[in-house]
């Protein structure tokens, strides 16, 4: 079979526009929640508190790129609630403070990858 440039284009574009359309870092197991593709495994803190709509925004978006961060509640300790009283939610991901205040869903995704 001879090679067709033009059929290979067309190819190479229709598989671009579906991972365009696809969360690269999700899986959807049969019957089941998205879980993280990652080889290893990432370590996620998330500084919170008590009324803090922007922690619960951030546990969403972390929890729809199928992370499960730990919770830690700044004002139960009072060398984090000095560190990070108005800043929170911080997120630390493998031992580096990655977001305070809101999280970038871009970066995010440049981080998981």
């Amino acid at each position: 079979m001879p090679f067709d440039a033009t059929r290979v284009a067309n190819i190479v574009r229709a598989v671009v526009a579906r991972s365009a359309r696809l969360d690269c870092k999700t899986v959807r197991p049969a019957g089941g929640s998205p879980i993280n593709k990652l080889s290893f495994p990432v370590d996620v803190i998330l500084y919170t508190r008590e009324g803090c709509h922007l922690c619960d925004d951030a546990r969403t978006l972390l929890e729809q790129h199928g992370l499960q961060p730990r919770l830690v509640d700044i004002d139960a300790d009072a060398e984090l609630r000095e560190r990070f009283n108005e800043c929170v939610p911080v997120v630390e991901i493998d031992g580096k403070v990655r977001f305070r205040g809101r999280i970038e869903p871009i970066l995010l995704r440049r981080l998981l990858s």
